[in-house]
């Protein structure tokens, strides 16, 4: 029996299981590598460190704002080309292929350092790939050097390897394989891949020599778990196919009794002891299986291998029964079904696309597990896991958020025009009081002022008066000084000869050349002092004259302005109505191809329980016409 390894045990196996499907089956989702923006990277630009706030918690759309923003107002100067290679991985993730193109492309024009060029082509490569341009994806990938991040680097190979294998080229993709590392997750997907398409082309043992390497793998985690149960199941079923029960049976019993792959491991298994006419053993493994959830199509085929395999070993009586309960089962699935059909049709995928989620930007593809409620989950995890389906789904819930987007703008319109009314009002009280303040017309006053001092200052400079710069006390003291020699020369006047009043002129001279000459000392420094203030007050007088044409603008322009944002707002709201009404009409849209597509799965899924059903009861018309032909030998015989 298969080896049980310690895994979990869940409440249902096919929804436990499907987060690890989605995972193993192809990478389905092109995420932008957070492995080229250095965590420890300095930030220099908030602006940069704001759209990596939002990259680092996967909040891609802002990110993406905040770049757009940037690159459109101000372009980020001080990060290099970085800014443009996290917008253009970004652009890729959203699936907008030309805007992503684009900006490698004009990279790639420039002078630019080795590490830079190497991520844009690796951006390049991985979009041609996904788009089935293999020959531009090689071309682009191979002009890599050496500076990728290892596991960007791993990632390289392995889409060279696909590329390859695309290209009937599966010499060249071994080649590549020798280049990864023997630990590399992704080498171990690219030998699964390899493998399988050169069984599937003939080359069996090359085949097999590969998905053997991925069966050997140590088992870290569930990922690595599932890629090797994976690989020993193709590779049970590929000796199978070539009769080898032995070597079959030794791999498929290596795969986990409780993984993804367990139940197609025990059909396998069945199968394979079947084929070396082991029927006991073959019964042991299939009985099993039966026990388990019949919705998995392993357990609905096991249900007819039973029987078939109960008859063989002599016991018609025993496979009848197990064919009639095979039916009774059949029956049951075919009406849950039904039901399940039915609670599509009524809208349930896009309760499980909708599951509770805290925060609507942030998608990945194991949201989906959580809504384990649903009784359609469990019918659909081969769909789940489909690139198809996984592409679809995140369309749909980005489509889903960026409605959450519109609406929440379209309701902060109303905000925005009363802010908007508010603002106006404020303007015109504000306008009212301003235009009425003495102060704005005595400028032309303290203009004609300045004008007055500038020329008084440039006839003092030129005629030298060294007086005209004396203080308000020098002043007054020259005054007193002025009327003392003035009663002097009056007293002069009537009595000459007066000894006395030639000693107080002698002093009036002297204390007059004290003065003087002290003022006339001053005079660079006050002419330098007087002309600086005169510099100052026409730098204030400047300002003054700016505020004053600034405010006649706003007196001006302010209606015209209030009026420009009213005709804004009313655009943008047409806009965001218009675009609402489109996303709606997407979003429908959208629903309806997941439904389209669940449905399919799921009618599928009814023409095979049918088909088994038919099967089962004409093998139980094959056993009965057997018996009774028996029966009839029997009764021959004794008479």
């Amino acid at each position: 029996m298969l080896i049980a390894l310690n895994t979990p045990h869940t409440k249902h196996p096919v929804i436990a299981s499907i987060s690890l499907l989605i995972l193993l089956l192809g990478n389905l989702f092109s995420f932008p590598a957070s492995a080229e923006v250095a965590e420890d990277e300095v930030i220099r630009d908030l602006r940069y460190g704001e759209a990596l706030y939002y990259f680092y918690q996967e909040k891609y759309f802002s990110a993406i704002t905040r770049l757009m923003r940037a690159r459109k107002y101000a372009p980020i100067k001080n990060h290099g080309d970085m800014p443009e290679i996290l917008l253009g991985g970004l652009y890729q993730s959203y699936g907008l292929r030309d805007e992503s193109r684009r900006i490698f492309t004009e990279l790639l024009k420039n002078d630019i350092d080795y590490e830079t060029r190497d991520q844009a082509w690796y951006y390049l490569g991985k979009s041609y790939y996904q788009y089935g341009e293999y020959e531009k994806a090689s071309e682009a990938l191979n002009k890599i050097r050496d500076t990728l991040p290892p596991i960007r680097n791993e990632e390289r190979f392995n889409l060279l390897a696909n590329i390859y294998q695309h290209q009937g080229k599966p010499e060249k993709a071994v080649e590549v394989l020798e280049d990864l590392n023997s630990n590399s997750v992704w080498k171990h997907y690219a030998q699964f891949n390899l493998g399988v398409a050169l069984i599937k082309t003939g080359e069996t043992e090359k085949g097999q020599d590969l998905l053997e390497d991925s069966g050997d793998i140590k088992a870290h985690d569930d990922e690595h778990a599932a890629l090797k149960d994976r690989a020993n199941l193709a590779l049970g079923f590929s000796f199978i196919q070539q009769q080898d029960s032995k070597a079959a049976v030794e791999y498929l019993k290596q795969i986990r009794l409780h993984g993804p792959f367990s139940n197609k491991a025990l059909l396998g298994l069945g199968w394979a002891y079947n084929l070396a006419g082991d029927h006991r053993r073959a019964l042991s493994a299939w009985r099993e299986l039966a026990k388990r959830d019949a919705i998995d199509p392993a357990v609905q085929e096991a249900l007819l291998a039973i029987p078939y395999s109960t008859d063989t070993v002599g016991a018609p009586g025993r496979a009848l029964e197990e064919y009639e309960q095979a039916i009774k089962i059949y029956t049951q699935q075919q009406a849950r079904l039904k039901r399940v059909i039915h609670a599509v049709e009524q809208g349930e995928i896009e309760k499980i696309l909708r599951t509770d989620s805290r925060d609507l930007e942030i998608i990945t593809p194991l949201e989906i597990k959580q809504a384990s409620s649903t009784q359609s989950l469990p019918y659909l995890s081969k769909l789940l896991a489909s690139y198809e389906f996984q592409v679809a789904y995140k369309n749909y819930r980005d489509l889903f958020y960026l409605r959450h987007v519109l609406r929440n703008w379209e309701a902060q319109i109303p905000v925005l025009q009363t802010m908007l009314s508010e603002r106006k009002k404020a303007w015109q009280k504000k306008l009212n009081h301003i235009s009425t303040d003495p102060r704005l017309h005595k400028l032309k006053q303290h203009v004609r002022l300045e004008k007055q001092l500038d020329a008084e200052l440039r006839k003092i400079r030129q005629q030298q008066n060294t007086l005209a710069l004396a203080s308000t006390n020098e002043q007054e003291q020259l005054a007193l000084l002025q009327s003392i020699h003035e009663k002097i020369d009056r007293l002069q006047a009537e009595d000459s000869l007066d000894t006395d009043l030639q000693t107080q002129l002698e002093k009036y001279r002297l204390y007059y050349g004290i003065l003087y000459w002290k003022i006339s000392t001053d005079f660079a420094p006050r002419l330098w002092q007087a002309e600086k203030q005169l510099k100052q007050l026409k730098t204030s007088l400047s300002n003054a004259r700016q505020a004053e044409q600034s405010l006649t603008r706003s007196w001006k322009d302010g209606p015209k302005n209030f009026r420009g944002y009213a005709y804004q707002l009313k655009s943008r709201h047409r806009k965001i109505k218009h675009l609402n009404v489109r996303l709606d009409a997407l979003l429908r849209a959208q629903a309806r191809h997941l439904k389209t597509l669940a449905l399919a799965e799921l009618q599928q899924r009814q023409e095979q329980l049918k088909n088994y059903q038919i099967r089962a009861q004409y093998n139980i018309s094959l056993l009965l016409d057997k018996l009774s032909s028996d029966r009839f030998r029997i009764i021959e015989g004794e008479e």
